[in-house]
């Protein structure tokens, strides 16, 4: 009851069923110490170039890198992709402001 009512949701059963195979694109490997001028760009072609249309970020700053980088949530889902993140595979900066 709890995958179909709430969290993933039965409206989402297609997605995960058409992901589950899924794995990072060699282009898409972080690489160290390597400009990343175009990332955007080059994200984007590639994405259209295999048909990717669902991208999904895990890793440290969630609130900071992964959502607001070029190339991140914020500019994919620009570009016409599906963001999605696994809640137990990021982390978010946390400072005196943002702390409950």
């Amino acid at each position: 009851m709890r995958s179909a009512q709430g969290f993933p949701g039965a409206h989402n059963a297609a997605d995960i069923a058409a992901g589950s195979h899924a794995s990072i694109l060699p282009g898409c490997a972080a690489r160290r110490r390597r400009r990343r001028r175009g990332k955007l760009r080059a994200l984007n072609a590639l994405c259209r170039e295999r048909g990717v249309n669902h991208l999904i970020y895990v890793g440290f700053a969630i609130n900071w890198c992964l959502l607001m980088s070029p190339g991140g949530m914020v500019d994919m889902s620009r570009h016409g992709c599906l963001c999605s993140t696994i809640r137990e595979a990021v982390t978010a900066v946390e400072n005196r402001e943002n702390r409950a």
